[in-house]
């Protein structure tokens, strides 16, 4: 699953927005009782238990207040990412981005973050890649959020197929904390096999699947990978199929629900494909053993 940014601030817009001049926006207030009435905001939305409704509604009255202010469209988007509200976010995060134009960036290199995740979600790794490569230009390079903006432009250039793009990615984002295994990590390693490394995909894959060694995902993963991978082990291979649920094995025996519900490559599509027929020529030699005895 994608994680969205938390910004320290900026961007919001509303479906009844005013015009918004580019490069025309602001990070400051006109007077106390509205730089008072951000602050509020922003505590409520970065509060240890966050009131995102609260905050959504005092940064849309400041937005309606000051329409250039670019702190207070950011904080109305990240309150509506929070609050489900993806097309107000959206825009929100437009409005702030307008209004910067090209001023701000350490400022709005989150926003863009963020617009670009929300593109992605929505189905659009276009506009994704090209707000996450803005992003990481105008952006530090380090630090969690960069980590982040390095995960979520591996995925978005994996759906435009461009895996090599993502390979470079999803190693840099992984170089910083060689010990955190995370469940990113198997797309990692989905895209190593895709561009021709199955041996560092299968190392990779089976320290995942250790650490997730409940969930059925990355076992399919790993089995697909000790199937082609080079250092492979088919013994292992088909253990892991063998391990899962009828409901799991017949889930993932769909190619739709591999291509598009988890996005996965051809070539592991192809290997799930492979391993599910070897596995039924297995038991079906298996059970013609056992009835010849």
């Amino acid at each position: 699953a994608l994680s969205l940014v938390g910004l320290a601030g900026p961007a919001a817009a509303t479906a009844a927005a005013p015009a918004l001049e580019p490069g025309a926006g602001v990070i400051d207030f006109p007077d106390r009782e509205i730089a008072d009435a951000y602050k509020r905001a922003l505590q409520a939305e970065t509060a240890t238990a966050p009131d995102f409704k609260s905050a959504f509604n005092i940064y849309r009255q400041i937005n309606d207040l000051v329409p250039e202010n670019i702190l207070a469209w950011a904080g109305r988007g990240n309150c509506a990412v929070a609050l489900q509200k993806n097309e107000d976010a959206q825009l929100s995060y437009s409005n702030a981005l307008t209004l910067a134009g090209d001023e701000f960036k350490t400022t709005t290199w989150l926003v863009r973050l963020n617009r670009g995740v929300l593109y992605l979600n929505s189905g659009d790794a276009k506009s994704a890649v090209e707000d996450m490569v803005i992003a990481g230009r105008d952006g530090p390079t380090g630090g969690d959020n960069y980590l982040l903006l390095l995960q979520n432009r591996a995925q978005a250039y994996e759906r435009l197929g461009d895996y090599q793009s993502a390979v470079a990615d999803y190693k840099n984002a992984l170089i910083p904390k060689p010990a955190d295994v995370a469940p990113w990590w198997e797309r990692y390693a989905l895209c190593l096999l895709e561009t021709g490394d199955s041996f560092n995909a299968l190392a990779i894959q089976r320290r995942v699947a250790a650490k997730f060694e409940g969930a059925a995902e990355p076992q399919v993963a790993l089995g697909v990978l000790e199937l082609v991978g080079e250092g492979g082990n088919l013994g292992n291979a088909l253990a892991k199929w063998k391990s899962l649920s009828d409901y799991d094995a017949n889930l993932f025996r769909d190619d739709s629900y591999l291509k598009d519900k988890l996005h996965w490559p051809p070539k592991a599509i192809e290997g799930v494909t492979a391993l599910a027929k070897r596995a039924q020529v297995e038991a079906a030699a298996a059970a013609a053993l056992n009835k010849g005895s």
